[in-house]
């Protein structure tokens, strides 16, 4: 896809050793996305170059190396020096001829398998260059796809050799004095880590490296990594796994790498599709590593099986959260019991009082913070949203989406078009209604560039509403068509039905305003057909397709269905007190004051 010096990567044109400086950083600091960093590291293994650069870079950003103060003062000096400024590019360039001469001097006496990729140079060794062409057979996270000796091949090289580049990248990100002792906020200082690192994607990366290339020295890089997360959290996840992999015997690494492409698989999931199926992969997951002896990751897997048992309404989801929670609580396992926290936490926002799941968010936005995890932070922070939208606390659902979208990078796109959705929502209840639309179109766009046509159905379905809420029936149509196009799409059964189901009791709420009480009886009836086939469990959702169907039919004058709609849903609507269930008024399936 890529040149080997120039190409036009993700629709960009220009030279990849200048332009990739930019994404290497991104990159070492969990910042692209993992298509992004995919593609990425495609290329890193056919650009000689990029291989070079992203090594130093990587030193630089991870703060492995230092300067002193003689270095910090030609710094400085370089910088004011116009004339150093337009030989900068001839110096680059010696610098890289400098380094690949060096670099080969190194590989002549190296292992074989520890040679890099390099397509112009045919008596490069077939045995790494395989290893790089089968790992494109997976799609677990990424590696630094080379072997770490380059890095310390020519770390005294690039020092002594690179200043260029490293004042590219030092002058544009550092606003303090270089000639103060103050170590730049990038490097690790002590115990602390840099609110820009992700230790946990960062040990994975090491273990994939030591499964695929089947060398030690991405085991000593995760042991270090896991020293840091044990001296900077106090957690032991990464010892005990580090741990683990020590211990497996090379016949396994194999199983390993396959078991753990599954689970990084399921974790890139798209929100809102395929839990039945996503169920029974994560099961059979835990089970194979468990055949292994990997009780860590086997529980890694189950916060998976909480994830889709809590989707599917399962009846397991509360005894399988409560054993995940305790195994990692009395193994001081946080980056675990953060997502087991997560579930539960959502779990409650569904079943118990709003302080009972406020709290449960709180403590489990707690641990991402302790942990630095943005995941865990963003995805509770979403369910806060919404919590305090469906309890019509629509002032402070708005201020606190605002707040979140200023650090929009931090959160996922699948998330973001959730909190534009209910942005939007909570809009449309202030009576914003311009910015009530900028969030769902905004929500739209975003579902249409992942392609998720759960999200996009959504979308449609709220604009459907609001534009209801609005007496704009014409157009609250023409969303509710949109809406049916994207549920169409969807190819999980079970999602399709949850989607169809919501679209339809909007549908008849739509209807019902109008007057049109025949359409409205339908879509109920279809909304209750449907209930059946997915195993609804929101009496209050059941209660309000009853009402609403009551209402119809007592305007078409059918009483005695009216009747018996209204006994059923008073029968739901008791069980919904009882279980404290609440929606925001703009969410009803039925006509009420808030419209």
């Amino acid at each position: 896809m890529y040149s080997k010096n120039k190409g036009n990567f993700w629709n960009t044109n220009y030279k990849c050793t200048d332009g990739n400086i930019y994404l290497f950083v991104k990159y070492i600091q969990g910042e692209l996305l993992r298509a992004e960093e995919c593609a990425l590291d495609r290329h890193i293994q056919n650009c000689e170059n990029c291989l070079i650069n992203f090594s130093y870079v990587e030193e630089i950003v991870l703060g492995k190396q230092t300067l002193s103060t003689d270095q910090k003062t030609l710094l400085i000096k370089y910088l004011s020096d116009p004339i150093w400024q337009s030989a900068i590019e001839k110096t680059k360039q010696e610098i890289v001829n400098e380094v690949k001469v060096s670099l080969k001097d190194s590989l002549s006496n190296s292992n074989p398998i520890s040679k890099p990729v390099d397509n112009n140079d045919n008596n490069i060794d077939k045995t790494y260059k395989n290893s790089y062409k089968n790992a494109s057979n997976y799609n677990y996270p990424p590696l630094y796809k080379r072997p770490t000796f380059i890095t310390t091949a020519f770390v005294t090289v690039f020092f002594s050799l690179t200043l260029a580049n490293y004042l590219m990248i030092f002058h544009s990100q550092q606003k303090t004095n270089l000639l103060s002792n103050s170590t730049p906020s990038s490097i690790v200082i002590a115990n602390e880590v840099s609110v820009n690192r992700n230790l946990y994607q960062e040990l994975d990366k090491a273990i994939d490296e030591y499964l695929l290339l089947k060398n030690t020295l991405p085991l000593k890089n995760a042991k270090k990594i896991a020293k840091e997360m044990k001296e900077s959290y106090g957690e032991n996840y990464g010892i005990d796994l580090v741990s683990y992999y020590k211990s497996l015997p090379l016949s396994d690494l194999d199983k390993l790498l396959v078991y753990r492409k599954e689970m990084f698989d399921l974790l890139d999931q798209a929100v809102g599709s395929k839990y039945e199926e996503r169920l029974k992969r994560s099961q059979e997951l835990e089970k194979n590593f468990l055949s292994v002896g990997n009780k860590v990751e086997a529980y890694r897997a189950k916060t998976l099986i909480s994830k889709a048992q809590h989707f599917l309404y399962d009846k397991n989801f509360e005894s399988s959260t409560k054993e995940g929670l305790t195994f990692s609580q009395n193994n001081n396992y946080l980056f675990l019991e953060g997502y087991f926290l997560l579930w539960q936490a959502k779990h409650l926002s569904d079943t118990a009082s709003f302080k009972e799941a406020d709290d449960a968010f709180q403590q489990t936005i707690n641990i991402g913070k302790r942990i630095n995890l943005d995941d865990i932070i963003s995805s509770s922070n979403v369910s806060l949203v919404t919590l305090y939208h469906l309890n019509n606390d629509d002032q402070r659902c708005l201020e606190t989406v605002e707040n979140l979208l200023f650090s929009p990078k931090k959160i996922k796109k699948d998330r973001l078009a959730s909190l534009m959705q209910i942005a939007g929502l909570a809009a449309a209840n202030l009576q914003k209604k311009d910015l009530s639309e900028k969030y769902l179109n905004k929500s739209v766009k975003l579902a249409e560039e992942l392609q998720n046509s759960v999200i996009l159905a959504k979308s449609y379905t709220f604009l459907s509403l609001t534009a209801a809420k609005e007496a704009n029936l014409s157009q609250s149509n023409y969303y509710y068509l949109k809406s049916l196009e994207a549920i169409g799409k969807i190819e999980d059964r079970a999602t399709r039905n949850i989607s169809m189901f919501i679209s339809l009791g909007y549908y008849g709420k739509t209807k019902s305003l109008e007057g049109d009480y025949s359409q409205a009886a339908k879509a109920y009836e279809q909304a209750l057909e449907i209930a059946k086939t997915i195993d609804l469990k929101s009496n209050l959702e059941l209660s309000q397709i009853n009402q609403g169907l009551a209402v119809a039919n007592k305007e078409l004058k059918n009483y005695k269905e009216a009747d018996q709609y209204f006994a059923t849903a008073s029968y739901y609507g008791n069980l919904a007190k009882k279980h404290k269930e609440i929606t925001n008024c703009l969410l009803s399936f039925i006509p009420n004051p808030c419209q």
